[in-house]
Order: C-alpha cells, then sequence, then structure tokens
C-alpha cells in the first residue's frame, strides 16, 4: 500500500541525518547523554555548530533536550 504521508517523513529524515555534522553528533551520542562542550570535543565541531545541529534535530524529533 502507497503512503504518501510515510515517504514524506522518511525523506525530511533521511535529509536531515545525511549531514556529516550531524552524523558525527549523532555517533557519539550512541554512548549516551552528553552536552554540548562534551559533544564538541569528541567531534572536534564547534560549541556554536553543534548547538545549531542539535537544535534541528531537536526540531525533527531525533534528539531529545534537557
Amino acid at each position: 500500500m502507497y503512503n504518501e504521508e510515510f515517504f514524506l517523513l522518511h525523506s525530511e529524515l533521511c535529509k536531515t541525518i545525511s549531514n556529516p555534522k550531524r552524523q558525527a553528533i549523532l555517533f557519539v551520542l550512541r554512548d549516551g547523554e552528553m552536552n554540548v562542550n562534551e559533544i564538541a570535543d569528541k567531534t572536534g565541531i564547534s560549541q556554536a555548530t553543534v548547538s545549531q545541529h542539535l537544535a534541528l534535530l531537536k526540531d525533527r524529533g531525533i534528539v531529545n533536550i534537557r
């Protein structure tokens, strides 16, 4: 059964996680919860850039932020 809504959501998810910096962030988060500075240290991505990417990942429902 063709479900256009499913394919639209899947497409948006793929676009979101296709960014190499977001992939690196998700890779380090697989080890568990951490703050922005810890993510920045582990990935070599600046704190400001990590924050921007986390905001997008949060908006898309991929990560939870406390």
